[in-house]
């Protein structure tokens, strides 16, 4: 009795053995090399290699089309970082400039609303527009410096409360004409300039005047015998005198100029 139960154990043990290595054989081969060398233990393992190897396929020369291989590179957090805090660095500082700028610009402008603030036009005696539609096309208003002369031979700076301004006429080749503009002050009239004007123009030396009075309000002409090709005209407005000189080649462009002046002042 005792055998039989020895022997009943026995062949429990080779039956469980032999199934067991038929379970392992059939369902779990890849874990056994064929040489019995080494067991993988880690499918882990298995699955990089094959995502490495389809990987490398995906980007090796067969598949290469003569252009670069593009692969998106994830930066580190690190660079993340300093990448956001340059572009924020950079964004401050286009707004600081901004505001600067803006700040700039309002405190070099004149402010309409500041009680003592008065708005300067850019020109108000000639404006470009006005030498295009009296025939001088190219010419440009170039303010000179007032020497206290008028027509280099007449001195007026004994002349009181008036405003003076000297213009040149010219483009790049060529002078068209000289516009000398007195504006009367407190105290003093366009009259009374004028007629100033008149008396310094007859007392200068080698000229005579022939007032024709052809222009504006009243004018006369300064005939200057050393200078013959050249006009010399002064023209009265209701607000202002004009004084002119220019080659008379230019005389109907200047007369053109003073027909234009005269709807305005």
């Amino acid at each position: 009795m005792r055998n039989f139960k020895i022997f009943s154990i026995i062949l429990t043990i080779i039956v469980v053995v032999m199934v067991a290595q038929v379970v392992f054989s059939e369902y779990v081969p890849e874990w056994f090399n064929k040489d019995n060398k080494s067991v993988q233990t880690n499918v882990v393992f298995k699955l990089g290699d094959d995502l490495e190897k389809k990987e490398s396929e995906y980007f090796s020369d067969e598949n290469d089309t003569n252009e670069e291989n593009l692969r998106v590179v994830l930066p580190k957090i690190d660079d993340i970082e300093e990448i956001t805090e340059n572009r924020i660095i950079d964004d401050i500082q286009i707004v600081q400039s901004v505001e600067k700028f803006e700040t700039q610009n309002t405190n070099n402008l004149p402010d309409f609303e500041e009680i003592n603030t008065q708005v300067i036009a850019v020109n108000p005696y000639l404006r470009t527009e006005q030498l295009r539609s009296s025939g001088f096309l190219t010419a440009i208003i170039e303010e000179e410096i007032n020497d206290e002369m008028l027509y280099r031979t007449v001195y007026i700076g004994d002349i009181d409360s008036v405003i003076k301004k000297r213009y040149l006429l010219r483009d790049d080749a060529l002078l068209y004409a000289r516009v000398y503009v007195f504006s009367p002050d407190a105290g003093n009239s366009p009259d009374i300039i004028y007629n100033s004007l008149k008396n310094k123009a007859s007392n200068a030396s080698n000229s005579s005047i022939n007032e024709t009075n052809q222009f504006g309000k009243a004018s006369f002409y300064m005939n200057d015998t050393i200078r013959p090709e050249t006009a010399f005209l002064t023209v009265k407005f209701s607000s202002l005198v004009y004084s002119f000189s220019y080659p008379k080649v230019y005389h109907k462009q200047v007369v053109n100029l003073i027909t234009l002046i005269s709807f305005e002042k």
